[in-house]
Order: C-alpha cells, then structure tokens, then sequence
C-alpha cells in the first residue's frame, strides 16, 4: 500500500556568520522531493552557506542541514536505511588577495544544480588568478565538510555510488561575498550543495510501533462521563464496563477518569483515504478501597490495517510502554508525555 507525501520544502532559519566579510546568511535550504509511503528511496537536495574558517561553525551549519533532514523523513514515518547515492559541488567567491576569473556562476539557490551556469561575464587574469589553487582548496574543503556529515548521518549501503565533490570559483563580481551585488549575484560563492537518494524503510514494512512517526497518528481518550477528548458522547463500549466501579463516586462525571487511549492510522497514510482505528487500551477502574487504574486491556480493531502497528492484543498495564508511547508522541516523550501523568499518575485528571 502507498501513500503520497505532500512535497515538502524546508527553510532553516540558524544564522550562519561567514567570516569573509562578516555577514550573516540564513541557510541551509532542504527540499525533500515527494515520495511515496511504500517506496523504497527519497530524494533530498540541501544548499548551505559557511565558512571553512571556522570548523565549528560548519560542523554546526551541516548538522543542522542533517537533523532538518532526520526530523522531515522520521515525522513520514521512515526509517532511514543509508545513503546510495551523493554528489556534492561546493564554490569559493572569485576574489582572495584580488579579484580572479571565476568558473560559474548561480543565479538563483532554490534552483540547485540547474541553476548553476558557466561564468560569462567574467573577469582578465588579476593579480589574485595565482591564488585560484588556493581558493579552490576552501572550495574543497567546503565540500568535504558537508561529504562527511551526511556519510556520518547516513551511511552508504553496499551498492552506494559516492561522486568525487566538484569544486569551482563562483563568480561574485571580483569581490568577497559580502561586498558582492545581490541583485546581479544572489548567491554567495562560499556555498555547497548537494544531490543525495536514501534508501529507507517506509511504514508499510515497520518491524516495531516505536518507528511509527508523529504524522502518521491520531489518537483519542474516553472517560467515564460518557464523553471522548472532543466532548461529545462516546458508545457504552468505551467506558460502562471500564467505570462500572466508580457509580459509587459522584465526581465520575467531572472527566477526570480516563477509561480508553486509541490510536488511528491518519488519512492516507496506509493507502486508504479514511482515518483507520488500530488499537482502543481499555482502562479499567478499581472502586472500593484505593481508587486506582487496575486493568489495562489492549483491543485491536479489526481490519486489514491494524496488524501494520506491531502491537499485540492482550492484558497489560498503564506502565504499558506502547500505550505511553503512543501518548507522548506529539510531546516526543515515550514515558506518556503530560497527559500519561495527568489522567494515569494520582491525584487523576490533574495536570502535573
């Protein structure tokens, strides 16, 4: 089963000091092109801004470029199984020690390697033309900086074809980066930009419920007034048998007794057009003596796509750590997140 997964274009707002001229860029720019749940690979390409000068500052610029990445595939529901194809260019501005003739130029980042153009306009030999060497060797390293952050964040499988980083001389007018015309050169010559496939493991074929991303959940509660998370009247299978215990206790009717968590497969995301129920836990309330959550039951529901969630039925408890998984998720937090302690920890119904 498939899903399309709306195209996605992600702007990270970290601003970058590129030491050439003290200005501040705000890159990296990801696309992550769309992709179908099911698939078996997803292409990604990444443009970003730093200065070799400071390792630090690029390491902190590549690493946001990749956590962008990580976060953007795990909220579809992937699992990232490595890296099978990369091509980095990286460029220097045509300036250092005097203006140099430059080998392309860029007119527009969002248009990645199509955009990248030889250089017409272009300048005599300078002065600076001997230090072309060494303004390609930052270009290079630019593009190794990047090659190994992503190599580390996604290791190449055994068939990954790696290109060797092309490295240029962006022309930038002559000048450094932050002296440059924006209007004529829009793009800075201290850049790299990669193309890069990974092979991933889509939901479809997830071996454990804690794969399962945030996107690809809703969730809902019943409690013993009869009423689920929206308000409105819930069936008697929700809660009469799980609060049969508590007619005892007026304040039954205040919402504050949790008698079921759900879990649904959002709109689309297993190839159906409907949200799809997968599992209801069942809590069941003890009455005489301590007022405690004493039986947690998990149901399945019953259809071709409940059994894609890797949890079993059966008895378990409110330490269950699917069940606090599920309802932390939004929080990221797989010990239940705030509502796990609100309606499981005592006092009940309050938040903590």
């Amino acid at each position: 089963m498939k899903i399309m997964v709306t195209e996605q274009q992600l702007r990270v707002l970290n601003k970058f000091l590129i030491t050439e001229g003290d200005i501040d860029f705000t890159k990296p720019y990801i696309v992550v092109t769309p992709a179908k749940l099911g698939d078996k690979k997803v292409s990604i390409k990444g443009f970003i801004t730093f200065s070799v000068a400071s390792s630090e500052m690029a390491v902190n610029a590549v690493t946001t470029a990749i956590n962008t990445i990580l976060g953007d595939l795990k909220n579809k529901g992937y699992t990232t199984k490595g890296l099978s194809f990369l091509n980095i260019y990286g460029g220097a501005s045509n300036y250092l020690n005097g203006a140099m003739k430059a080998d392309k130029i860029m007119t527009d980042a969002e248009g990645f390697f199509n955009s990248l153009k030889i250089a017409e306009n272009n300048l005599p030999s300078y002065p600076g033309e001997v230090n072309k060497t060494k303004n390609l060797g930052y270009a290079q390293a630019r593009c190794q900086v990047l090659k190994n952050a992503l190599i580390k964040n996604f290791p190449p499988t055994a068939t990954a074809v790696i290109r060797e980083p092309t490295s240029f001389v962006m022309d930038t007018g002559g000048v450094i980066d932050s002296k440059r015309d924006l209007k004529k050169y829009p793009v800075p010559g201290q850049m790299a930009m990669f193309a890069a496939t990974v092979d991933i493991q889509p939901i479809t074929s997830i071996t454990t419920y804690n794969e399962i991303g945030s996107n690809n959940i809703q969730t809902g509660s019943y409690y013993c007034n009869g009423k689920n998370s929206l308000g409105s009247g819930s069936d008697a299978s929700t809660y009469e048998e799980q609060c049969r215990n508590l007619s005892q206790y007026p304040k039954i009717t205040d919402g504050k007794y949790m008698s079921g968590f759900e879990i649904k497969w959002a709109a689309n995301v297993v190839g159906n057009p409907h949200v799809i129920p997968i599992m209801r836990w069942n809590i069941f309330w003890q009455g005489s003596g301590n007022l405690i959550p004493y039986k947690v039951t998990r149901v399945m529901y019953k259809n071709e796509w409940s059994s894609m969630a890797k949890i079993p039925e059966g008895r378990t408890s409110i330490n269950d750590p699917a069940l606090k998984y599920f309802m932390g998720l939004k929080e990221n937090d797989p010990n239940g997140g705030t509502a796990w302690k609100k309606f499981l920890v005592a006092p009940y119904g309050v938040a903590k």
